[in-house]
This record gives C-alpha cells, sequence and structure tokens, in this order.
C-alpha cells in the first residue's frame, strides 16, 4: 500500500473520507466482561486527485465512465482502526479487499475519480453493559474509529449516516437488534 495521500495540494485541507456501516450479524455479548462479538462491513468512499490529475484524460474521453479494481497494496487507503478494540489494534481491511476506482470525465473542465472499498471484519469492542432492567435490558455500544497515523489536517473520517444499515443482519438467539 502506497503511503502517500493522494491530494494535489496537502496544505490545502484534509483527505475526507466518508464512512458507513453494516452489520451482518451480532455474534455474541458478554455482560460480565463488557464486550460485544460482530460481523460487520465499512464502506469508506473518498476521491483521489492524483490519479485524476495524472491519468484521467488520456484514460477517458468527455461523457465517459471507467471502473477499475485495484489491489489493496497498489494504491492508498486509509489506515483505520477500531480505537475500543477488546482484543488488538489492528488495520481494518487487508489484501484481501480491493478498492474501487470509478473514472469519470463529464466535461473538458469537470472529472473526479471516487474510490469506495468495503471491506468486512469481525470486531469485538468493548462495551459497558447496563443491566438495569434485566432480564429486558437494551444496550447501546459505541464503536470508535480513528484514521490511525495521520495528524487531523491529512486525514478525516465523515460518517454518511447516524444508524447502522441493519436490513440484512441475521437475527441472534438471545438479542433483538433494535437499531
Amino acid at each position: 500500500m502506497t503511503d502517500i495521500i493522494p491530494l494535489k495540494d496537502h496544505t490545502a485541507g484534509p483527505m475526507n473520507i466518508n464512512v458507513s456501516m453494516t452489520l451482518s450479524s451480532l455474534n455474541g455479548f458478554d455482560a460480565v466482561s463488557g464486550q460485544i462479538d460482530i460481523s460487520a462491513s465499512m464502506y469508506l468512499v473518498w476521491y483521489d486527485e492524483v490519479i485524476e490529475d495524472q491519468y484521467l484524460d488520456s484514460l477517458i474521453t468527455i461523457g465517459e465512465t471507467l471502473e477499475v479494481l485495484m489491489d489493496y497494496d497498489k494504491a492508498w487507503a486509509p489506515n483505520i482502526v477500531l480505537v475500543n478494540a477488546v482484543d488488538t489494534v489492528k488495520d481494518i481491511g487487508d489484501l484481501s479487499y480491493m478498492l474501487r476506482y470509478t473514472m469519470v470525465r463529464e466535461s473538458s473542465t469537470k472529472k473526479y475519480v471516487k474510490v469506495d472499498w468495503q471491506p468486512r471484519m469481525l470486531l469485538r469492542a468493548s462495551c459497558t453493559p447496563d443491566v438495569t432492567y434485566y432480564p429486558f435490558d437494551r444496550q447501546v455500544c459505541d464503536f470508535t474509529y480513528t484514521a490511525w497515523g495521520y495528524y487531523s489536517s491529512e486525514v478525516k473520517l465523515n460518517v454518511m449516516l447516524s444508524e447502522w444499515d441493519t436490513s440484512a443482519a441475521e437475527d441472534n438467539g438471545v438479542w433483538r437488534i433494535i437499531s
């Protein structure tokens, strides 16, 4: 993976990365240890200004769109970590996930390269249990992420949706997902 953030001007502000989450399954919640285990995927979107400047004019003509899959280790992708992980702090995603580059040239002056990436992950996070109304308790668990190794002036994570997408989540025999 390349380490250079694909911005034309690094002094103009951070690389903005839009993030949303999709829950696949709630694998377990331990009220004694205060940890939750889930399967999920993270959807990240950003714009690559370097490829836009260097290659877009020679790759596509006006009105065209080109989609390319690129290996994770051949292009820049942010180092995202779950801050409140229980087991270890490790990067989200790995070499098995491709980056999708969507190159668009709308006119002679308007062009862009959108990059999206959707790594799946197994997460074990700390979650303070609330058993006030046991056995009818409700748990609220936060998953806190950061762009690891970057200053806030270099990379900024923007939440696209305040709620996780739970529409495809598998049922859990013990817990019911409300939101």
